[in-house]
């Protein structure tokens, strides 16, 4: 759980870890430091296309 921000890239393929909490935290660190989101916009598109691609019905391929 936890703001899609925050995840460590592993999670999104399922790939869950106590290194994934340690990574939250150093985005967290990171924020307050630099005063700014740290993971942007790059990170939302990752993020959608990792939700589209678990949406696709068994065995399709996007097109």
């Amino acid at each position: 759980a936890g703001t899609v921000s925050y995840w460590a890239p592993e999670v999104l393929s399922n790939q869950i870890s106590a290194a994934g909490d340690i990574y939250a935290l150093g985005m967290v660190m990171l924020q307050m430091l630099t005063g700014s989101e740290v993971a942007g916009p790059l990170l939302r598109e990752v993020v959608a296309q990792a939700q589209a691609a678990s949406q696709q019905p068994g065995g399709a391929q996007p097109q």
